[in-house]
This record gives structure tokens, sequence and C-alpha cells, in this order.
């Protein structure tokens, strides 16, 4: 399993710093796990306590933005469990999985979540896409390499 600070590297690789949330402390983490009722996977983690939220090349990343608006709490970042709150409040035929954590969507047809149901022994989880058919596409094996998949995108 390669350590923290290699996956870090991977996405500092990939993500421009300067338009990125900026780092995150655990407990915010922690409460956020808390109120989605899920675990994120180890590369996810990493990425809100180092990034936040912001842009990946093609994709939004969601995530937790650590200096939001004092007046209204609002970010120009997506918030993960705003997101996710509202996402869970829509009617999707068939029903998701409360396990789907929805981080990104293509801006078109296509939205991307970590299936928090399967993690892996390296403490991972696939992401799946989700399009107009509404079926669940396996699209990379961790959060790291949804990242770096998406930076290759033409």
């Amino acid at each position: 399993m390669p350590s923290d600070s290699d996956i870090v590297a991977r996405m500092a690789a990939i993500l421009d710093s300067d338009r990125m949330a900026g780092s995150v402390d655990a407990a915010r983490v922690d409460a956020t796990e808390a109120a989605l009722g899920v675990r994120f996977p180890h590369s996810y983690r990493l990425f809100l306590l180092n990034f936040g939220a912001g842009p990946c090349r093609h994709y939004e990343i969601f995530g937790i933005d650590p200096n939001p608006d004092e007046v209204d709490g609002s970010s120009v970042h997506i918030d993960v469990l705003q997101m996710n709150r509202d996402f869970r409040g829509v009617v999707a035929d068939p029903p998701l999985p409360a396990s789907f954590l929805n981080i990104s969507d293509d801006g078109g047809d296509f939205e991307f979540f970590l299936d928090t149901a399967r993690p892996t022994s390296d403490r991972e989880c696939p992401v799946v896409a989700i399009g107009p058919s509404g079926e669940a596409n396996v699209i990379a094996d961790s959060f790291v390499r949804f990242l770096e998949l998406s930076d290759s995108k033409t």
C-alpha cells in the first residue's frame, strides 16, 4: 500500500493548488462522515485533509471548504455534505444506496460516487459513474485513481 505522502503527492501532481479550498482539520472531516453516515475511503480522506475541495481538470471534486463565508456559510466550492443531502432528497429510479457518496459530476449526464459499502483491504472503495440509464458502472478502484483517470481525459 502506498504511503500517505505518496498518495498526496499523486494528487498534488494533478490538482491546481491555487484553486483548491485548502486543508481541513480532521475533526471537520470526522463530523462530515458522521453526518453522512459513511466512512470515507483513505485517499478521499487525504484529499479532504490536504486540499478540501476544488477542480480536477474536467470535474469539480465535492469536499469541505475550510473557510466558508462567515455570513451565510456559502462557498465557491461544492460541499460534499450539502450536495449529498440535496441529492438524497431527489427521487432516483431505482433509488440509490445510502452507501453511495456523490463526489463529482461531469456537468452533464453523469454523476460520480464512492461506493462506501465496498471497502477494500487498503481502505479504499470503488468509484462508480451513473448516467442516464441509471446503471452504476465502476470506473476506478479508488478515489486517487479516479483523479488520475480524470486528469488523463481528453
